[in-house]
């Protein structure tokens, strides 16, 4: 079982979990389930529930958000298409592609709990390498998994590391990758 309390990631969009739970299930295994508490410009706006057995998302809203759903709802598709490649004109799922405002749903509320969580997962694996003496590190996104570069160097350029990708044939295996280096900007998404 996964449990974070109290992280310091943001998204420029304002929104963040304070709270998450992961627990089994049986769609997606021992973390597949989540319970997280989301928060937009520190406003708790919801709890964002899945039990991870087949079903949707549940969301659990509180009154600032249904005071300012539109913004809020604006603020979410802007960050899901800025930072999830399942959303925009370049998704694989028609649903997706031209996702509307009006359109947002509870999974679309678990899609940012899912996309915070997974930079939370990489900056504490870069915070790792960062007290080992690495300057830089990539986070090479699969279908169901990540996998880390370390750097001694800061400066890592895309064009190097998707050089690496090519001369290792690895274009299949990764669809995305993500450099973080230390810097103060590294809690935000």
């Amino acid at each position: 079982m996964k449990y974070i309390k109290i992280t310091a990631i943001k998204t420029k969009e304002g929104f963040e979990f304070r709270e998450l739970k992961r627990f089994p299930s049986m769609e997606w295994g021992e973390e597949g389930g989540l319970q997280a508490d989301l928060y937009y410009q520190g406003h708790k706006i919801m709890q964002v529930y899945q039990e991870g057995n087949g079903g949707p998302a549940l969301t659990y809203t509180e009154q600032y958000y249904r005071d300012h759903k539109a913004e809020i709802d604006l603020q979410c598709l802007s960050f899901l298409k800025r930072v999830d490649e399942n959303y925009g004109a370049n998704s694989e799922f028609a649903s997706l592609r031209n996702k509307k405002i009006k359109n947002i749903d509870d999974d679309d509320w678990e899609a940012v709990v899912n996309n915070i969580e997974e930079y939370y997962d990489d900056v504490e694996q870069a915070a790792k390498s960062f007290r080992k003496g690495y300057k830089a590190v990539v986070a090479l996104k699969a279908a169901w998994s990540t996998d880390y570069l370390q750097y001694k160097v800061s400066d890592i350029t895309k064009e190097e590391v998707e050089k690496w990708i090519k001369n290792s044939n690895l274009g299949n295996k990764y669809t995305s990758y993500r450099i973080l280096l230390p810097t103060p900007e590294l809690s935000i998404l």
